[in-house]
């Protein structure tokens, strides 16, 4: 009897400028602590503080019991260089592929509050994010109420009303899913 090995189907992954053909996993500790040991020292992420929050961040540090698919990463601080954060964000990214992570990686204006609404900025390495298995595609578009394409191929998204993402994450708080935990990055590795 001959046993035929099945071969994986295709997959990849697109984000911006950053393309992977290696499929990720759910994130753990692990590989969250190897990509932040290949990130931290990057140029210019000096100058911005770094955030954990989401599912991950409340399934480690709170009580969340769903299972994380991503981690959510957040950067803040005045944006000094538009292509320093370009390259921040997209390496970023990129590294969390190569450890076979998604890594949401973006800049925002403000961390969430689910105490108060309070509109925000936040930039993303592109408006799409698209995701191939065999022969299902799913591509997720970002939207906001302002949304502009800068001059460094980023996109900024601006926020006045709440967007669908921080319901989901607000009704996760008021379900008692979700206490609003967020990490400072720097500090937990130390």
């Amino acid at each position: 009897m001959i046993m035929r090995l099945k071969k994986p189907p295709f997959f990849q992954a697109q984000w911006g400028d950053v393309v992977t053909q290696t499929p990720y996993h759910r994130p753990t500790l692990e590989a969250f602590a190897k990509w932040w040991i290949e990130f931290k020292d990057i140029k210019g992420l000096e100058d911005y503080d770094v955030w954990l929050l989401g599912s991950f961040c409340e399934k480690h540090y709170g009580h969340y019991e769903g299972v994380p698919k991503d981690l959510d990463i957040v950067l803040t601080g005045e944006i000094k260089d538009e292509e320093q954060l370009k390259y921040i964000l997209s390496h970023g990214v990129s590294m969390g592929f190569e450890n076979k992570i998604l890594v949401d990686l973006t800049w925002a204006t403000t961390l969430h509050s689910y105490d108060a609404w309070e509109p925000f900025c936040r930039v993303r390495i592109g408006k799409t994010f698209t995701k191939i298995l065999g022969e299902r595609a799913s591509v997720t578009e970002y939207k906001a109420d302002e949304e502009y394409r800068l001059d460094s191929g980023l996109w900024q998204f601006c926020y006045n009303e709440p967007p669908n993402s921080w319901f989901k994450a607000f009704h996760r708080f008021q379900d008692g899913d979700y206490e609003g935990i967020v990490a400072n990055v720097r500090t937990m590795f130390d």
